[in-house]
């Protein structure tokens, strides 16, 4: 995404792919409506320039980087070299120093807009979504008409949560283009899923097979479905589908180079419909390895591995995008400089996406090495593959594309995944899903693909958070002392449509409840999608009592969940790591256990705290303690004073690490007798 390759649309306006336009022309003649470079270069450098070229073309960046570098030394202003030359380290990971040579790029040529989209790139790689529509922006006012500029404006629309402005540039896109614009076409029928108008987006979809009858836009939006879902009879539409259009695609032959083509995190949004995901992540897997013939690669260690030497620490490499601040990193990196320590283990610790902070800077340095990964699955793979690791742990899977779609490369002899996204991934070369016993239903094996293993207890380490000085009060937020205060504290995604009759309930028998829930900074339209489901559900004088506040700082939402009268834990996908903020507060909750992993780590942290009067027996039950606890001030002070007297056991359990060293030690050994 954000990174032009044959199949994309060609950055000199033509509205032609890439290929079949300027990919191999002269590099002069894609600048044909732009600025000439202010600085002339030799006929030699032409030549080396027109190298490089072919090798990123090729997917070679480096040894077009050996060729565009010296250009850039000799010619330091010319446009072409910062331009090749910042793609070569783009498509190296070297994402700092690609992003310096756009950057003088554009001052060298500010009306030329190829760089802006590179720069764009380099932006969308460091998860920087809101500089990569900023950059877009800059550049579309440069070129308003044209349809490539207008469609990377599209979709840097998306990934800042504006899918109805995305809708109409990509409209536009289609309509400046000689010729039906594929990739703006399926970007189009991406967003019309997403925003629920499935009827449309078939009619886009019927138009454009006319025009192209073996096009695999199908495949790159198969995954893009609504985010906020209206029904359980919606939800099982939406699954339906995904399975007829995997059938549709294999049924056409349809096959790519690489996953780049996906627009959706496989299965993200599966995980929120409160069913069993392991068959339809299986059949996905099964998808992706007959449609991606590349995700097949094994690393060399790996064939004949006989287990770890005697004498020799296990090699073990976590990987995550999120070892920064972020609650995957807050309660994972501890573990994992823990877990080094003991002196069993060579810990390497993999990240990519481009965001640091004190946080990761501690893990980093405190484990055998930190490796920064290109978000280039192919480039990502023989990087991991030099470190000959025994162990590979994914501390989340699914979360993004890259997340997904590296494990499906054998890159260790054994290969795990971790809870930080609560749901089995499919993956045939996953090996082993740790989880805890305290999470985990009777029969819980028939939920994953993988091997379950648990351990006795939370497969993350808490970190007792700061809490606010002083804390800030309702008046803040302009929330009225005299309301009752449901507070859900969880992302909007989470709200199953069950939720909707048990907000209901608690709003018709109280009558001074109010449901607190909270925008998404990321996705603004969500809160609109959910009113509008929620005025239907619950009728437009019980809907007006529920209040979105606005994305929270630290102070902010820690402040809320304190002022709270009751946390509202939700149906089927509940909280996870927010409730060792919640422990921290006092302020307590009521969690009805479910029959997936997802739904039940509310239970867990309820027993922890020895508090197991916060768990409901059934949906009545869940109204009723809530509404208890809400009203009776005596009851809810009670219950604050036993959590903020027993929260000690969730944090700095070490424990946790013994229990994990024993399994990655077992894992190890089991693997060597094995082979």
């Amino acid at each position: 995404m954000l990174s032009v390759g044959r199949n994309d649309p060609c950055p000199c306006g033509s509205g032609q792919k890439y290929k079949k336009c300027c990919a191999d022309k002269p590099l002069a003649a894609t600048a044909a409506n732009t600025r000439h470079n202010t600085e002339s270069v030799s006929a030699e450098v032409k030549q080396k320039l027109l190298e490089a070229a072919r090798l990123l073309e090729e997917g070679d960046p480096g040894h077009a980087l050996q060729y565009a570098e010296p250009c850039l030394i000799k010619f330091p202003e010319n446009e072409d070299c910062l331009f090749l030359t910042g793609l070569a380290h783009a498509r190296l990971g070297n994402l700092t120093e690609a992003e310096r040579l756009f950057e003088r790029a554009i001052a060298r040529q500010p009306l030329r807009t190829r760089s802006y989209i590179m720069l764009a790139g380099v932006y969308f790689q460091q998860h920087h979504y809101k500089s990569v529509l900023q950059t877009m922006q800059k550049a579309v006012d440069i070129e308003p008409m044209n349809p490539t500029v207008v469609y990377w404006y599209g979709v840097a629309q998306v990934l800042n949560g504006a899918p109805e402005d995305a809708e109409k540039n990509f409209r536009k896109a289609i309509s400046l283009s000689p010729k039906p614009y594929e990739e703006a076409m399926g970007y189009l029928y991406s967003v019309l899923r997403r925003l629920g108008r499935d009827a449309e987006a078939e009619t886009e979809y019927a138009r454009l097979l006319e025009h192209n009858p073996r096009t695999g836009i199908k495949f790159s939006s198969l995954f893009m479905f609504p985010e906020i879902t209206r029904s359980r009879e919606h939800i099982a539409e939406i699954r339906a589908q995904l399975d007829r259009d995997m059938d549709e695609v294999l049924s056409r032959g349809i096959s790519v180079e690489g996953p780049d083509s996906v627009l959706q995190v496989p299965g993200f949004y599966l995980a929120f419909h409160g069913l069993n995901d392991r068959d339809i992540m299986q059949k996905a897997c099964r998808f992706f390895r007959q449609t991606c013939p590349a995700l097949s690669y094994t690393a060399p260690h790996c064939h004949g591995w006989q287990g770890v030497p005697e004498g020799r620490k296990i090699r073990i490499g976590f990987i995550s995008q999120y070892f920064y601040n972020h609650s995957v990193g807050s309660y994972m990196n501890s573990l994992i400089t823990a877990l080094h320590a003991t002196g069993q283990f060579e810990v390497h610790v993999m990240s990519f996406g481009g965001k640091q902070d004190a946080q990761s800077q501690n893990v980093f340095a405190s484990c055998a090495s930190a490796v920064h990964l290109p978000i280039t699955v192919a480039l990502a793979s023989e990087i991991i593959a030099q470190k000959k690791l025994d162990i590979l742990v994914y501390t989340d899977i699914g979360m993004n594309t890259f997340s997904y779609f590296l494990p499906f490369y054998r890159l260790a002899p054994v290969q795990c995944v971790m809870a930080g996204h609560p749901v089995t991934t499919g993956i045939d070369t996953v090996d082993y899903f740790i989880s805890s016993d305290s999470f985990e239903p009777e029969g819980a094996q028939e939920h994953y693909s993988e091997t379950l293993l648990t351990i006795p207890e939370f497969t993350a380490w808490g970190i007792r958070p700061r809490l606010p000085e002083p804390w800030l009060d309702r008046k803040h937020f302009g929330i009225s002392e005299e309301d009752r205060l449901y507070f859900a504290p969880m992302t909007l995604q989470k709200l199953h449509p069950d939720n909707d009759a048990v907000f209901k309930k608690i709003l018709e028998r109280d009558p001074k409840a109010r449901i607190v829930l909270v925008k998404d900074a990321n996705n603004p339209h969500w809160h609109g999608l959910l009113g509008n489901r929620l005025a239907e559900h619950l009728g437009e004088a019980l809907a007006a009592r529920v209040t979105f506040l606005d994305w929270m700082s630290h102070d902010e939402f820690l402040s809320a969940l304190h002022f709270a009268d009751v946390l509202l834990d939700p149906l089927c996908f509940g909280g996870g790591t927010t409730f060792y903020l919640i422990a921290a507060t006092g302020t307590p909750f009521i969690t009805l256990p479910t029959s997936y992993m997802r739904g039940r780590v509310g239970m867990a942290f309820a027993n922890l705290l020895g508090m197991p009067e916060m768990i409901a027996r059934d949906e009545e039950n869940y109204v009723a303690q809530a509404i208890a606890i809400a009203s009776d001030t005596a009851k809810r002070q009670s219950l604050r004073e036993k959590m903020l007297a027993n929260n000690a056991a969730l944090y700095g359990d070490t424990g946790t690490v013994a229990s994990l060293q024993a399994l990655f030690m077992g894992l190890a050994k089991k693997q060597a007798a094995a082979a």
